[in-house]
């Protein structure tokens, strides 16, 4: 347990102090993303510039501050709306069963079946490169194992007898979904969120790498770290501070999701 509350409370706070920094971004920010100077390209990191200056003379601190910001509300829009899609789709193949079910998840597998960071590049590289596009070819790739893990444990819940009891006393099938059976099982939602938000990051990342995310404009991590993979022998600090980057925010909610994934199974933490 105490394990449990150490991963929890050190994923928590790195959560946070990523999601506070990309809130406060415009004050936090040592100048603005988009000042170049060229005379000064490649400067390495100084006090006036704790990270350093990019190929524009720009502030790369800047960029990763106004990047997280990007980071973030595509993850949060991404998990909200495929999250939900889950819940829902999940929750009628499960509590229905019968064709509806054979219907729904033969559209889960389906979709599960392609490797989900090509299908987004797909779906990007088809649609054009701008936020919406980004978010809902994510959405599409990313409701699949929401829908998986509701389905299951609906399956496992449905026929439990305070469910058979809610039934028996008129409850409606709505009332039974919402009021006995989706509470029992928030918390794992919550965990795979969690997770999903670390997978989420890694692909808009990926995306915005290969220049099919949000516009070139718009400073992201994946197009910083792309910048700097060119001049990595002259300038190394450019991606190192993208990465860097990524690799806190996605371990934050990893130990985010390991530690409450531990302390709502008790088994595992009595185990660890």
């Amino acid at each position: 347990m105490k394990r449990a509350q150490a991963l929890l409370a050190c994923g928590f706070s790195i959560v946070l102090l990523m999601s506070t920094c990309a809130l406060f971004a415009p004050w936090l920010s040592p100048q603005d993303p988009e000042l170049m100077s060229l005379p000064q390209q490649f400067e390495r990191p100084s006090w006036q510039h704790p990270l350093g200056l990019d190929e524009n003379g720009s502030d790369i601190l800047a960029k990763v501050l106004y990047g997280a910001r990007v980071s973030l509300a595509v993850a949060w829009s991404v998990i909200a709306i495929s999250g939900l899609i889950g819940l829902v789709v999940g929750s009628l193949a499960g509590y229905c069963g019968g064709g509806i079910e054979t219907a729904l998840m033969g559209a889960v597998d389906m979709v599960y079946a392609f490797p989900s960071f090509l299908l987004a590049l797909a779906l990007v590289a088809t649609l054009g490169p701008s936020l919406k596009n980004l978010i809902l070819a994510l959405c599409l790739t990313s409701w699949t194992s929401f829908a998986r893990l509701v389905r299951g444990e609906i399956l496992h819940l449905k026929n439990r007898e305070y469910v058979l009891a809610a039934r028996a006393l008129g409850a409606t099938h709505a009332r039974v979904l919402v009021r006995h059976l989706w509470p029992n099982f928030f918390g794992l939602l919550i965990v795979q969120a969690n997770f999903a938000m670390a997978g989420t990051i890694v692909s808009e990342s990926g995306l915005s790498f290969l220049g099919l995310g949000v516009p070139p404009a718009t400073p992201t991590w994946g197009s910083l770290l792309n910048s700097g993979r060119r001049v990595m022998s002259e300038a190394p600090h450019i991606s190192f501070a993208a990465g860097l980057a990524i690799l806190t925010i996605v371990l934050g909610f990893n130990l985010v999701g390991d530690g409450l994934r531990d302390l709502l199974d008790p088994r595992r933490a009595g185990r660890t």
